[in-house]
């Protein structure tokens, strides 16, 4: 599909300045929640309130358990000490967010 319409310049601006998408076509702004996961509105606190912090502390201890066992005097080899590196990288990934999201989606 090709469009045709001519783009206007003033409402192009307000879309923008609002942060909204311009839709050429129909020379409108359209406005679109793409990081929404569902039109639910307490779908995302179930995931991010109950799941996410299930999980997390799941991947932490997994982790810890990981970077302690590889940590054994009779496991130390190149390939393992990257492993242990690689373990104790993802756990602070892991807890990287879980303050903010245990506040944002459990505690309030």
């Amino acid at each position: 599909m090709e469009c045709t319409q001519q783009i206007n310049e003033s409402v192009l601006a307000d879309c923008l300045q609002q942060r909204y998408w311009y839709d050429v076509c129909k020379g409108e702004c359209v406005f679109e929640d793409v990081h929404k996961l569902s039109t639910d509105p307490g779908f995302e606190a179930k995931i991010y309130g109950k799941i996410f912090p299930i999980l997390v502390i799941f991947v932490v201890v997994a982790n810890i358990l990981v970077a302690l066992v590889l940590s054994k005097r009779h496991m130390v080899t190149p390939t393992n000490v990257v492993l242990k590196y690689m373990a104790i990288a993802d756990l602070f990934v892991g807890l990287t967010p879980l303050p903010w999201t245990m506040f944002y989606f459990t505690f309030r």
